[in-house]
């Protein structure tokens, strides 16, 4: 059975973190291999080091460095992981140009790997999304908690949905983790058929 490159979008506050490491449980539950990517892995090594406030854009210097984690993350992936090896990709992907990059850049990776693609975008009503942003537990990985910030992400920059034909679009505002994990890998499973 080929690899998937799953790419898990949504919010900050939409669930992605718990979602995804419910996905590499239930793919180890079967016997596959499969490694989760989450945003903060290539972030952090450099978001740990600049001061970071909910209310001020960073220096766009900082997301310089951080598309060059990100970029050797791909490279090692597509050089050096094993190629029945799966990942499990979470990110925020604004509408933006240089956000809207990431989707190319991971389908690169999983053609580069002979993996299949699965685009996930994950939604949250906002008042949930809201609720779940300022939990005490997200200051401690970095993650937004002020829910004005929140609210603007969701006014102003809005979510990029990619084009890929293969793309799921996942409502997950009452849907346990278990559940939503069972529904992607559903989907990637039809689509390594």
């Amino acid at each position: 059975m080929k690899s998937v490159i799953y790419s898990l979008t949504g919010y900050p506050g939409t669930g992605k973190f718990t979602i995804a490491k419910e996905v590499v449980r239930l793919l180890a539950a079967r016997g596959e291999t499969a490694r989760l990517v989450d945003n903060h892995t290539i972030a952090d090594p450099i978001l740990g080091l600049v001061d970071i406030k909910d209310d001020r854009p960073l220096d766009a210097r900082v997301w310089d460095r951080v598309r060059e984690v990100g970029a050797a993350v791909r490279a090692t992936i597509v050089e050096l992981a094993p190629p029945d090896w799966s990942f499990v990709f979470t990110n925020y992907v604004a509408d933006t140009a240089a956000d809207r990059e990431q989707y190319p850049r991971l389908a690169e990776c999983a053609a580069a790997r002979g993996s299949v693609f699965a685009p996930i975008c994950l939604s949250v009503e906002l008042d949930e999304l809201l609720r779940r942003t300022v939990q005490p537990e997200r200051v401690a990985t970095h993650k937004i908690t002020n829910p004005d910030f929140t609210r603007w992400l969701v006014s102003e920059r809005g979510m990029y949905r990619p084009a890929y034909e293969q793309c799921l679009d996942l409502d997950v505002t009452s849907l346990a983790p278990a559940e939503a994990a069972t529904r992607i890998i559903n989907h990637a499973d039809a689509l390594r058929a």
